[in-house]
């Protein structure tokens, strides 16, 4: 076990949103350890907002790929002198082969490959599969004993939205079911068709909520316009926050294998998920809410053959669970 001390610590991780969100728990992990250390967040520009607002993070520095924006970036982690650079990609970075030889850090850790950029291996301290187990590696290194399942991804979300989305949803027993169309993938989207048979298999008495990417507006109303019972409202958010608060308010969320699953085990949301058929990808990105359905194409490429019969007794099978819960 690393003594408990005041350390400079900084984590790259400049993926996507998801991504991000996955790495929170080595943010509260790493400040549990070291309770005066300073946490920066070498992000993205697309993940930055989630780090940025995570209330273990001391600061992010935006990583730009373009030439002028590296060498501004090499001059400022020349002058910022830390204690760790922490690298959870499990395969080569090339991030980090750029910077590390730049940077002034006493330590690295992360995954190495053949190329050996990190001074301290990762790989021996991982204890799962999931990429939150893989993210918190550097947790068990610096404590072999500590418990990491009380570690769990998290948003922190700004109250006016919390405020924003409340007037939205109203106050209502009625179960409130999210459905998100939208994915990170061509491969992970589901035909309209599908998604209408679905919304109209469900009870009109519990309230169902649309959401989409901006780009798929355009699927997202011809559900609208197809759907033919009252119970659906289509919701336009404007942000990643504004996602996770409707994730956060809903009852149950069904959605493709994307950020929406990650937002949902932040706050424990029961939750049906499609995945394509292939381990890996299930094993690193399953949900983690206690009470979750997975539903697993045939094809290895594609969610298009997913029954719509599956996803309606996967839901109903959740909503019954609620239900005698509350009871």
């Amino acid at each position: 076990m690393i003594k408990s001390e005041k350390k400079k610590v900084l984590v790259v991780q400049v993926g996507k949103i998801g991504d991000m969100i996955l790495t929170t728990p080595l943010f509260s992990g790493l400040k549990k350890i070291f309770p005066q250390s300073e946490i920066y967040v070498l992000t993205s520009k697309v993940n930055n907002e989630i780090a940025e607002r995570d209330p273990d993070v001391t600061g992010t520095i935006i990583y730009k790929k373009n030439f002028i924006s590296v060498l501004k970036l090499i001059s400022k982690l020349k002058k910022i002198k830390f204690d760790y650079w922490i690298d959870t990609k499990d395969e080569f970075s090339s991030t980090s082969k750029t910077l590390l030889k730049f940077g002034k850090f006493e330590k690295s850790l992360g995954f190495n490959t053949k190329e050996n950029l990190f001074g301290i291996s990762l790989k021996d301290f991982v204890k799962g599969t999931h990429t939150v187990d893989i993210n918190l590696s550097p947790v068990a290194y610096f404590n072999n004993e500590i418990d990491l399942k009380q570690f769990i991804p998290r948003i922190n979300i700004p109250e006016a939205v919390r405020d924003k989305i409340k007037n939205i949803f109203g106050s209502t027993d009625r179960k409130k079911i999210l459905i998100n169309i939208s994915a990170g993938a061509e491969n992970r989207y589901w035909k309209t068709e599908k998604w209408l048979e679905l919304m109209h298999s469900i009870d009109t008495g519990n309230d169902i909520y649309m959401i989409s990417d901006f780009k798929d507006r355009h699927l997202a109303e011809k559900i609208e316009k197809n759907y033919k019972s009252g119970n659906l409202t289509y919701i336009h958010a404007a942000s990643i926050f504004e996602v996770a608060e409707i994730v956060k308010s809903s009852d149950v969320i069904v959605t493709p294998d994307t950020s929406i699953v990650h937002i949902a085990s932040c706050f424990n949301k029961p939750i049906v998920a499609m995945f394509h058929n292939v381990e890996w990808v299930l094993q690193r990105y399953a949900p983690l809410s206690e009470t979750s359905r997975v539903i697993i194409s045939k094809e290895k490429d594609s969610i298009s053959d997913v029954k719509v019969s599956d996803v309606v007794s996967a839901l109903k099978e959740i909503i019954l669970q609620i239900r005698n819960t509350n009871i």
